[in-house]
Formats: structure tokens, sequence, C-alpha cells
């Protein structure tokens, strides 16, 4: 496997030398939050979040407020209405994962609404970083916000305020797709 590795790197560092490569660099994270429809969505996540959150908690309390009027009362009590009161805090536990995954899990809710607000977004922003690709030349361009792909990046090959002006361009003169 490592041989792999390292005769495609330099099969990458061969084609580089022989060839006139052009790279740049976006901040992806610096777009996205300074296009305006992003401060918007984040505000609509944050505003259903909260809701959800709140939901939960009161859903969080009453189990809590069971479990405790349980203890308080389970030598006092029957088995019959012990027996009750304990499948009713089993179910009640159930209702609140199901709850959490129903919102918060890798499907949940909350997930595919920010998928869908985010979604429009970013295909503006990527449209907006092919057209400066394109137009200044660019074979590659990079996004260095995850930091995984790239160690190093020299700031004058950072095209991320060309992407910006041409966002605004697209904002202030929409195209029919």
């Amino acid at each position: 496997m490592k041989k792999i590795i390292i005769s495609i790197i330099m099969l990458l560092n061969l084609s580089l030398l022989f060839s006139d490569v052009k790279i740049a660099w976006v901040d992806g994270a610096a777009l996205m939050y300074s296009h305006e429809d992003m401060r918007t969505a984040q505000a609509e996540l944050e505003k259903e979040q909260k809701r959800v959150q709140i939901e939960f908690e009161g859903k969080v309390a009453s189990l809590d407020s069971l479990r405790s009027e349980f203890e308080k009362r389970k030598m006092l009590l029957d088995e019959e209405t012990l027996r009750t009161m304990q499948n009713r805090i089993i179910a009640l536990t159930q209702e609140l994962e199901g709850y959490q995954n129903k919102y918060f899990g890798p499907e949940g809710e909350f997930y595919k609404m920010q998928n869908e607000l985010l979604e429009p977004i970013m295909k503006e922003i990527n449209q907006a970083i092919t057209n400066v690709a394109k137009k200044q030349g660019f074979d590659y361009v990079f996004d260095v916000t995850t930091q995984q792909g790239v160690v190093y990046a020299l700031e004058s090959y950072n095209v991320t305020d060309l992407v910006l002006t041409e966002l605004q361009k697209m904002i202030v003169e929409p195209t029919e797709e």
C-alpha cells in the first residue's frame, strides 16, 4: 500500500514539474459566514434548536419528576403500582432517546433542515469559486478551512476575496440556470 501511495505522489510531482499548474486556495469558512443567506440560515437553525431544546428539557423535567416521585413513594406502594411507575419511567426514557435521535441523530430533522438551508448557499459559493477559477485560469482551488489536505498555503494564492466579489456580483445580478 505504501508503495502505491509513494508512486502516486512521485507521479504527481513529475506531472507538476512538466506542466504549468496554477493553484489557488480559499477560506471556505470566510466565504460561508460572509454570505447574507448564511446569517439568515444560522438564525433559523438556532431558533429551531432552541425550540427543540426547550421541548426536550420539558420532557426531561417530567421524567425527573416521575423518578423523584417513584423514589419517594416506592416503600409505600404495592407491587402493581410500582411496576406501572417503573414501566412509565422506562417508556419516558425511551421516548426521550427517540426524540433526541429524531431531531439530533445523524438522519435527524435538525440535520435535514441544516442541509436544506445550506445546500443552496454551498451551490452558490461553489459556482463563484468555479467562475473565479475559470476567469483566473486556475487548475485547482483548495479550501484550507479543514486543514486536512493543505499544510501550507502561500497568501499570494488566496483567492477568497475574488470569490467574495464574485458572490456579491451573483447576488446583485442573479443568473438563470
